[in-house]
């Protein structure tokens, strides 16, 4: 379910914002090619910005996570996202990931392996303060690719299974072609 009440320029603002800083980021810190090309985004969709319930968990497990490379790395499950997309309710874990502030969201979708990397995508919310059963605000738009699978020296986390949702989400980064 998409928010009804949405300043929909000025959300479209943000996420435009928010793509120009991570192509920034990517340029600046990364050994990508100077082509602007470098990433590419879906273009915006109101409806793939949905309303989630946040369920925190009572007692945080810690699992470990799969790493592209490398041995797997300790986060810990602290809350899931119920959230209903294109009629269909799913549920997503999230994960407190070392180094990182916000609720990390890993997730691996239809366009998994074909429009967008195998490995999935991401997406990040900031929490704090919120309590559980709370409705957030959870934006694909804002889903962003792994950083192996822009250079494949870096040792991404792999979405647990659990974290499949049995739809298209045709929203934030795609899969993108690195020489």
């Amino acid at each position: 379910m998409a928010e009804p009440d949405l300043d929909r320029d000025a959300w479209r603002e943000r996420v435009r914002e928010h793509r120009a800083e991570k192509r920034r980021f990517v340029r600046e810190n990364m050994e990508l090619p100077e082509t602007g090309d470098d990433l590419e985004f879906y273009d915006l969709d109101p409806d793939l910005r949905v309303v989630a319930r946040l369920q925190r968990a009572q007692n945080p497990e810690v699992v470990r996570v799969e790493l592209t490379r490398g041995p797997a790395a300790e986060y810990e499950r602290v809350a899931t996202l119920g959230f209903t997309l294109d009629g269909e309710h799913h549920v997503l874990a999230g994960y407190h990931a070392p180094k990182q502030n916000g609720l990390f969201v890993p997730f691996t979708d239809e366009t998994s392996g074909g429009e967008t990397p195998e490995i999935g995508r991401y997406v990040e919310l900031d929490v704090d303060g919120v309590a559980s059963g709370s409705q957030v605000a959870l934006d694909f738009n804002l889903a962003y690719l792994p950083f192996c699978a822009l250079d494949e020296s870096y040792a991404s986390p792999v979405p647990p299974a659990r974290n499949h949702v049995p739809a298209a989400v045709r929203a934030g980064e795609k899969h993108v072609e690195v020489e």
